[in-house]
């Protein structure tokens, strides 16, 4: 079903915030559905029911969905169990979930319950972002809190437009190149069609069609040079800092920063050009998609999770499926929303037995009127943590605000196009939306103070933002939009983490979440320049590296062996002390960059984009080192401590074993958490770690080599049985390909032996009656093995999983013995695919 353009969001706004706190808060939900958001009057029943002593109101009806208002009573004591035996009676033995608003009596919040367990949280005073697309959603269908996938798919489609835009490129001989390129291009397109639509480009909402036209008409073919690269330029550059020729071509453009920077394909290739029938294909693809809301990350998931899926394909089909927003969500809230709850908890703990002690309770009228439950006897399906948000007062808002939410820590260790981090990133967008709603109501001065830290008060102060479109007034004042910015910008810097396999996949992960700035902002400083995510979404191998180092063992390295004695020799006196000096070094460097980026702040003569961009090259030479002296350090490790030897595959003989070389483990692109990650580790680890990894057997797979050495192995038709079955085939057929197969299979009996060998993968190798486990590792229990060794005690890990993987012994005997040891909680959900949750001992 096509957006309902046509809605009066501002009124549907207004509608949805006078709802709650004046007379008549029923009616008024009524005109809001039935008069704003297109839906009609309940036909299946209009009387008002009451159940638990609850009066309950029919609103709305639209396909079989039915809208209840229950308004609860003043004495009324909101508790899970309360809500959830009401929804249960609302929706009785109908098929389709109703849409159940509870709101509290005295008009301060209101819950939005979507199903039994699912449900949204409004409170007058909030930010309204969220709730803009909500209304949008249930203006155009039944099921509109949360971001959804089209059943009408259209991955197809965008995959047929990268191949046009990579056919259309040329200047660019390599295959592999070529698509880096088109991806590259189709990424920034979708953001700039995002920055357009807010009419900061030249003013005009339609500004790349526009320029498009009019290079047709003045029979240019060089639309990608005369415009695209150009306004590239423009939207890498802060305006003093533009050439007034440039200014002319490209018109008034906001400061985007990093993500139009030269990109390494188009230094390279500084000749290519995309073909204007490509370019004319994707304009006309951006203008559909704006009209139905798919390049807004709040509005719908599509585009995110069709990216997804592309680099699933790049990388051979190993990934069982791509996250889907719905499994995002059931991440979020079995994850994120169980953790911040158990803290909660605690705290809740602690004021009830200083309750008891003051008052008995009635425990009759309590269950009466849906008493809290204590966290002993609570049912964790039906508690949420909205039910807690939903009665929050001043004391938990500070909890929250000043203990917990600063301290958390998120990691996706194999996040992909950013589906998982995007529905964390949204979830906590909300809940410290709800939390500044809450400010509004309170005198709190502690509250105030941190609500004070999110305003600027030099952005407050500006009046007038050109271009600007307004939604809804009275939500748009500058501090609300300068509040909302700072939240999400705060959340990306501070409590969200990931880690790609690429560099190419990590960028497109760092386009989807800020694509998310993009579309919330109310005006263009609002992003100006955007947050650079290099440093908390990066690239590199998760599951090969060190987490932390044990330099007891480092002294010791000498005595691997005699098969080791000349590399010992060579590496003992980097391998002895070099860790803590890497560490060091690295520390020394932030502290002196935050030091100069504060001396520089106060002259204010060094804008701030210039600081961050000395920060960013600073670190970067210094992970540049880094990298080569833990990989020299990880060569130590897996030689000599692990007696880990190569083996390189021969044509016509067994495979020839040799020592080790910098050059095999710099191949692994090895992620070395306890350096990028270095505060973290230290603190003992991630709070939430949650991921969809690779599934199946770790083993050399056709598809995957020809992802890996496309250019090479898509020169020559090679048949698949080819490479599985005859090493001399293959090299008569064509050396080249046979030389890069038998490499790319060699890397994976080093991986192999690293996972069965080494002390962070202690249930990869395990023993059955005294012998070695030598079923084939499986993808998926690596993952959940690194998850749980980077999770801080108590943290919550979360990792999707395939029933039949699941199933094989190699892979179950792993993670059956890894949470027999390391786990006090494990809960599978679904069919086919499973979510495995787990709370670390």
């Amino acid at each position: 079903m096509s957006l309902n353009l046509s809605i009066d969001l501002g009124l549907a706004i207004e509608q949805l915030r006078s709802s709650f706190g004046g007379a008549s808060p029923s009616l008024q939900l009524s005109e809001l559905f039935t008069q704003t958001l297109g839906w009609d009057l309940p036909q299946r029943t209009t009387k008002k029911v009451r159940y638990l002593n609850q009066l309950c109101v029919p609103i709305a009806e639209r396909e079989s969905v039915m809208v209840w208002h229950v308004p609860l009573a003043a004495k009324t004591r909101f508790a899970p169990a309360l809500r959830h035996q009401l929804y249960t009676a609302l929706q009785g033995d109908l098929p389709v979930a109703p849409l159940v608003i509870f709101s509290a009596a005295d008009g301060r919040r209101s819950l939005w319950c979507q199903s039994a367990n699912e449900s949204a949280l409004y409170v007058p005073g909030a930010p309204t972002m969220l709730w803009r697309y909500r209304l949008r959603r249930l203006a155009r269908g039944t099921q509109g809190l949360f971001p959804t996938i089209s059943t009408d798919d259209g991955s197809e489609i965008f995959f047929e437009l990268l191949e046009c835009l990579s056919h259309g490129t040329t200047g660019i001989e390599s295959t592999s190149a070529r698509r880096l390129h088109s991806v590259l291009t189709l990424q920034r397109l979708m953001l700039i069609q995002q920055v357009q639509q807010q009419g900061w480009l030249a003013g005009d909402t339609w500004y790349l069609q526009v320029r498009f036209g009019e290079a047709l008409q003045r029979g240019e073919n060089l639309f990608f040079k005369t415009c695209l690269q150009p306004l590239y330029r423009s939207l890498s550059l802060p305006t003093v800092e533009r050439p007034l020729a440039l200014q002319k071509n490209v018109g008034e453009v906001p400061f985007l920063g990093q993500l139009f920077h030269t990109h390494w394909v188009e230094e390279k290739f500084a000749s290519s050009e995309i073909a204007v029938e490509a370019v004319e294909k994707v304009l006309g693809w951006l203008s559909e998609q704006t009209s139905a809301g798919t390049l807004d990350p709040w509005m719908a998931g599509e585009t995110g999770y069709w990216m997804g899926q592309y680099w699933q394909r790049r990388s051979g089909g190993m990934d069982g499926m791509v996250c889907t927003p719905a499994m995002a969500r059931e991440v979020c809230d079995r994850t994120l929303d169980q953790w911040l709850l158990n803290r909660l908890d605690v705290f809740e703990s602690f004021r009830s037995i200083s309750k008891k002690k003051s008052k008995q309770k009635t425990g009759a009228d309590d269950e009466l009127v849906g008493a809290a439950q204590s966290p002993q006897t609570k049912t964790p399906q039906t508690k949420t943590l909205n039910d807690s948000l939903f009665i929050a007062d001043s004391q938990m808002c500070r909890r929250l605000i000043q203990e917990i939410l600063p301290e958390l820590k998120i990691l996706d260790p194999h996040c992909g196009s950013a589906q998982l981090l995007s529905a964390f990133h949204q979830r906590l967008t909300e809940i410290f939306s709800i939390l500044t709603g809450y400010i509004q109501q309170t005198q709190d001065a502690q509250l105030k103070i941190w609500h004070s830290t999110l305003v600027d008060s030099d952005e407050i102060r500006r009046e007038g933002v050109p271009g600007q479109v307004s939604i809804d007034a009275f939500d748009n004042s500058e501090e609300t939009t300068v509040v909302l910015k700072n939240i999400q910008e705060r959340i990306l810097k501070n409590n969200l983490y990931g880690v790609a396999q690429t560099p190419e996949v990590a960028i497109s992960a760092r386009f989807q979440l800020l694509s998310h700035l993009v579309a919330a902002a109310q005006a263009v400083e609002s992003i100006e320049p955007l947050v650079d995510l290099e440093f908390n979404v990066m690239s590199g191998n998760a599951v090969v590296g060190f987490i932390s180092v044990d330099e007891e063992r480092f002294d010791q390295v000498n005595k691997a062996g005699a098969d080791s004695i000349l590399q010992g020799n060579l590496l003992q006196p980097l391998a002895a002390d070099s860790y803590q000096t890497i560490l060091s070094e690295k520390n020394i460097a932030l502290e002196h960059y935050q030091s100069r980026s504060q001396l520089l702040a106060t002259t204010h003569n060094v804008p701030a984009y210039a600081r961050a961009a000395l920060l960013r090259e600073d670190i970067l030479t210094l992970d540049s080192r880094a990298q080569h002296k833990l990989d020299t350090l990880l060569l130590s490790h897996m030689s000599q401590q692990l007696g880990i030897r190569y083996r390189e595959m021969q044509q016509t003989d067994k495979p020839k074993r040799r020592p080790l070389t910098l050059g095999d483990v710099a191949q692994a692109s090895a992620f070395h958490w306890g350096y990028h990650f270095s505060a973290i580790v230290k603190r003992g680890g991630f709070d939430v770690v949650a991921c969809m990894p690779s599934w199946g057997a770790f083993k050399p797979t056709v598809a995957e080599f020809v992802g890996e050495y496309e250019d090479l192995a898509t020169r020559v038709a090679i048949e698949e049985k080819t490479f599985k079955t005859s090493k001399q085939s293959l090299a008569k057929e064509d050396p080249a390909v046979a030389k890069a197969w038998f490499a790319y299979q060699d890397q994976y009996a080093f991986f192999i032996d690293y996972f069965t060998r080494s002390d962070l993968y202690a249930y990869q190798s395990v023993s059955e009656c005294g012998k070695r486990n030598r079923k084939p590792i499986m993808r998926e229990s690596l993952f959940v093995e690194r998850c749980s060794n980077l999770l801080s005690a108590d943290g919550l890990g979360a990792v999707f999983l395939h029933q039949e993987g699941l199933g094989e012994e190699g892979n179950g005997l792993a993670i059956g013995e890894l949470f027999d040891q390391q786990a006090k909680d494990v809960e599978l959900i679904g069919s086919e695919t499973i979510l495995l949750v787990w709370q670390k001992c």
